[in-house]
């Protein structure tokens, strides 16, 4: 983020924030901090090391407060934020409080410092440099001003002096614009940024180029830039530097930072916490195949002992002639270089003995082969998930991302998977972990049918009933959908086994003594079992996008099945066809939203009637 970006981001967040009272401040997961205000409506302010915006996302808390989040939250508590600003033409915010002030520093590695009437009473990161110290009781004292203000357009004599000597952008770029803008300065100036300007011509064509991006910042047309399904930045204005990439328009600067700072942020957090759950199953899972490898080495010796004693029996029953008139009770005896325990009793009950520890060894072999399944069975759950949640994350672009049309009001099952029966009754589905739990413990009531594919990487399905009697078709079109958003779209299966039960027979308890991974549910009793096919349809039904079974369809739809296209190729296709057949205007990350992972292939073009579907186009 450069000073061109600061610059208007403190100043929408200045118009959002103003005026606001402080509640609290939390420290969320990696580092960053959460400041939660009220007076102009309910909002979180999110500060990371390299950025800070306003969030429509609900950011995770630690269990329990830390004290650096404590300090800042007694001192901030119940105080107005006055203004929040840049200080001078830098990647420097001010929230500024009256006697306390909060200074975020976003370059480096990020800072984030408390003031006090001018004085620092607490500092993310203390440190003390040759002209400024960010050290408790000292004076705030900014870096040195940037050499160059676009916003004023002061360029110093020292820059002009140096644009002679080195690359114009590397000299743009370190004297405070950054290497986007001073690459986008350069190409606006037709000069190529990685020379040294020849003459003062050149010079004049750069300052030029220098106002007219200075001009521009004065009509903000913010933009999110994408590279396939990833944004890869956001702007506060166009960018010739960016113009052959894919480019959304958002109604406003910040929430742009806050779509592509926050995806990358939960993108983090889930992996990371996936990953540590990981990390602990596959050293369980190695720590138990030591132990099987250990135990089948006792074993196979065990037994091998056992054929020896009784592949020798007239040498031992000589030996033990030997030790009756000795009194000995046991005796070591070598046989083919192998020690073995030759016991008083008889060599039958010495070779019996071993059999028996060989025995007892298997018995413990195929208990720990058992645990061994389950383990690499957790494993490849969470596996799983971690690409479930990063798909779930990718999959589209979220709600504000366009902005130029205002957006419809959201229903409160669009934040699941979705669509509604031939007869109009709804069927949710979980999107990651976290809405997979949400529909089996907060969303399944006791009259509903609750479905799940069988194979690793199904959603958890629940079709509302309302208490009504639910018809055989409703309950395959349930089925169907379940198996569709499952891993078995994803690996282009075209049929899969899925059954259904009762909510009182799904339980989030697991047995004595065993383990249920988070996202799981166990179930109990008889299932019930149906083979369906996956192919779904998309059409427009009560003002949205719904992607269901065939049966489900309503008005003109696109077939689809698995196959090798990418979501973003469908849902262009999807939204071209029903512009030119139905005049509607459907959104491509709307479209893209309600696909099922994985490629698709359409396959036709049909249209419902009321009670059945025919095809106009194959």
């Amino acid at each position: 983020m450069g000073a061109l970006d600061v610059s208007f981001l403190s100043k929408e967040i200045n118009e959002e924030c103003s005026g606001s009272i402080v509640d609290k401040v939390y420290e969320a997961p990696l580092g960053a901090f959460r400041v939660k205000t009220y007076g102009k409506g309910r909002k979180d302010l999110i500060i990371l090391g390299n950025a800070v915006y306003l969030t429509k996302y609900k950011y995770p808390s630690t269990e329990t407060p830390s004290n650096r989040s404590m300090f800042i939250r007694k001192r901030l508590k119940g105080e107005k934020i006055l203004e929040v600003r840049q200080i001078g033409f830098d990647r420097i915010i001010s929230i500024d409080f009256g006697e306390y002030a909060l200074v975020v520093e976003l370059f480096g590695k990020g800072n984030l410092i408390l003031l006090r009437n001018g004085k620092i009473e607490w500092a993310l990161h203390p440190k003390r440099w040759r002209h400024r110290s960010l050290v408790r009781g000292e004076e705030y004292s900014p870096p040195p001003e940037p050499k160059i203000n676009l916003l004023e357009m002061r360029i110093s004599d020292e820059v002009l002096s140096l644009l002679r000597k080195e690359p114009a952008s590397k000299v743009l770029a370190i004297n405070g614009l950054g290497s986007l803008y001073a690459k986008e300065i350069c190409l606006r100036a037709g000069l190529d940024p990685l020379s040294e300007l020849k003459s003062s011509e050149e010079v004049d064509l750069l300052i030029e180029a220098m106002k007219g991006l200075s001009k521009s910042i004065e009509e903000p047309d913010p933009r999110l830039i994408l590279e396939g399904n990833e944004v890869i930045d956001v702007t506060p204005i166009p960018l010739v530097c960016y113009k052959e990439k894919e480019q959304i328009r958002v109604e406003k600067f910040n929430y742009g930072v806050d779509e592509m700072f926050s995806r990358e942020y939960f993108r983090k957090v889930s992996k990371s916490g996936l990953e540590e759950e990981l990390i602990k199953l596959e050293k369980i899972l190695q720590e138990q195949i030591s132990k099987y490898k250990e135990l089948s080495l006792e074993e196979e010796k065990a037994r091998r002992k056992g054929d020896l004693i009784s592949s020798n029996i007239n040498r031992l029953n000589a030996i033990l002639e030997e030790m009756k008139e000795l009194g000995e009770k046991e005796r070591v005896v070598e046989i083919h270089g192998e020690k073995v325990l030759l016991r008083a009793n008889g060599v039958f009950n010495s070779a019996s003995s071993y059999y028996e520890r060989a025995k007892r060894i298997r018995k413990k072999l195929r208990g720990l082969n058992r645990a061994i399944e389950e383990t690499k069975s957790k494993i490849s759950k969470i596996k799983e998930e971690i690409r479930g949640e990063a798909e779930s994350i990718e999959e589209g672009l979220m709600e504000r991302l366009i902005t130029v049309k205002r957006r419809r009001k959201r229903e409160w099952y669009e934040r699941y998977r979705w669509f509604f029966t031939s007869r109009d009754h709804l069927v949710i589905g979980g999107r990651d972990r976290k809405t997979n739990e949400e529909i089996v413990e907060k969303r399944m009531d006791r009259d509903d049918l609750y479905f799940h594919a069988q194979i690793q990487g199904a959603p958890h399905v629940v079709l509302k009933t309302g208490g009504d009697e639910i018809s055989k078709e409703e309950i395959e079109e349930a089925g169907i959908f379940a198996a569709s958003f499952s891993r078995a779209w994803r690996e282009k299966l075209h049929s899969m086994e899925v059954f259904w039960v009762r909510p009182e027979q799904v339980s989030k308890k697991a047995p004595s003594g065993e383990y249920l991974p988070r996202g799981s549910f166990l179930v109990r009793g008889k299932r019930n079992y149906l083979k369906v096919g996956l192919k779904l349809g998309i059409c427009f039904y009560k003002d949205k996008v719904m992607c269901a079974p065939l049966r489900a369809m309503r008005g003109f739809y696109l077939e689809i099945e698995p196959g090798d296209s990418s979501k973003d190729e469908i849902s262009r296709i999807v939204a071209r066809e029903f512009k030119e057949r139905m005049g509607i205007d459907l959104e491509v990350d709307e479209i893209m939203r309600s696909l099922p992972p994985g490629g698709s292939r359409i396959c036709g073009l049909g249209e419902s009637t009321s009670r059945s579907n025919h095809m106009i186009n194959k």
